[in-house]
């Protein structure tokens, strides 16, 4: 039961953080948008069924976060497990993040190429 208790508590804590940095909601009405979601969607619940993130930390040999580290590092843009998308705080980087849910770790630091498609990247 505790289990459940602490993520609760981490999802709660992730959301405000989300709401207080304005991160942009992701209009799923829109037929293209809803399409990619649901391309990225089956391959997004495969690796959390098979505990991708726990395989992925076991090989990981580069920084880990704390969640008090990883914000103290990173502003959150969005988030969708096992993934959250950041912007680190020392020169705006935005990239990517990977986190396991118990014990919660982030890991695997990845810096967006810029595109252009995005505002303000």
């Amino acid at each position: 039961m505790s289990d459940v208790r602490d993520e609760r508590y981490w999802a709660r804590q992730l959301s405000d953080m989300l709401d207080a940095a304005g991160a942009v909601r992701i209009d799923l009405s829109d037929p293209e948008v809803a399409a990619a979601a649901e391309a990225t969607e089956s391959i997004r619940r495969a690796m959390m069924a098979r505990d991708q993130p726990a395989s992925d930390l076991a090989a990981n040999t580069a920084h880990t976060w704390t969640p008090d580290q990883m914000r103290a590092e990173f502003d959150v843009d969005g988030f969708m497990a096992p993934f959250v998308v950041v912007r680190r705080r020392s020169d705006g980087a935005r990239g990517m993040l990977e986190f396991t849910h118990l014990p919660r770790v982030y890991f695997n630091w990845t810096p967006d190429e810029p595109t252009g498609d995005i505002p303000n990247e």
